[in-house]
């Protein structure tokens, strides 16, 4: 369940550090003591995959969609979400056709 401007519930450090350790393990956080902790996190894992030291996202089976890359550090966030915008064709408060 996520909250307002799309921010998840489990987007904090740990939670990305818990599911690189078990994509690079294969083992549990030691956190989950019950089967049923255990299956909710890897429900949770299974649109995300580890590729060349990297975290992904994997699109829904019914898109065209390509992975995103998940951005780990928060405190980058805001840096390459400004410069996707300037760089991708933003013209400006004026432009008009």
């Amino acid at each position: 369940v996520g909250h307002q401007n799309g921010v998840r519930d489990q987007d904090d450090d740990s939670y990305w550090k818990e599911l690189r350790d078990f994509f690079e393990s294969g083992e549990f956080p030691s956190r989950l003591g019950t089967d049923k902790a255990r299956l909710r996190f890897r429900k949770r894992s299974q649109r995300f995959f580890l590729q060349h030291n990297r975290l992904w996202l994997a699109p829904k089976k019914s898109t065209d969609r390509l992975p995103r890359k998940v951005i780990e550090d928060r405190s980058k966030r805001p840096e390459l979400i400004a410069s996707a915008h300037n760089k991708c064709g933003h013209r400006g408060r004026d432009a008009t056709y």
